[in-house]
């Protein structure tokens, strides 16, 4: 039997590089997403990290920008 393969979940890393790119979406910080600078998702480098590697909950975004974010990868995913 296969050795059981951790559970991932898709991430677009951020970063505090604002730059001009449709690709990144930028993130205000606010009280639910833990963020103490403004940031960006980067959508163009978006990746699986397993659930094992995750050794802190920062925060949240809300659903709107949770959507955007969203359909920036899949415009990229489908370019």
């Amino acid at each position: 039997m296969a050795p059981r393969r951790a559970e991932r979940h898709p991430g677009d890393p951020p970063t505090r590089t604002i730059r001009d790119s449709g690709s990144e979406i930028v993130v205000d910080p606010d009280e639910h997403n833990g963020l103490c600078s403004v940031s960006a998702a980067q959508c163009q480098h978006i990746h699986s990290v397993a659930t094992t590697r995750v050794s802190a909950w920062i925060g949240n975004v809300d659903p709107v920008m949770l959507r955007q974010v969203r359909n920036t990868g899949a415009i990229l995913v489908d370019a």
